[in-house]
């Protein structure tokens, strides 16, 4: 079986683009994920 973490793999890109000094980082959407997104942007 296999599992996916889309939370875990949204957090992990973003952090990785941070590490890289990237501007913009693209994930597939969901509204789910752009709600958290708008909360580590606060």
């Amino acid at each position: 079986m296999s599992l996916s973490d889309p939370i875990g793999d949204m957090i992990a890109r973003v952090k990785n683009a941070q590490a890289r000094n990237h501007k913009k980082v693209n994930l597939p959407s969901s509204n789910f994920k752009s709600k958290i997104a708008d909360i580590l942007k606060k």
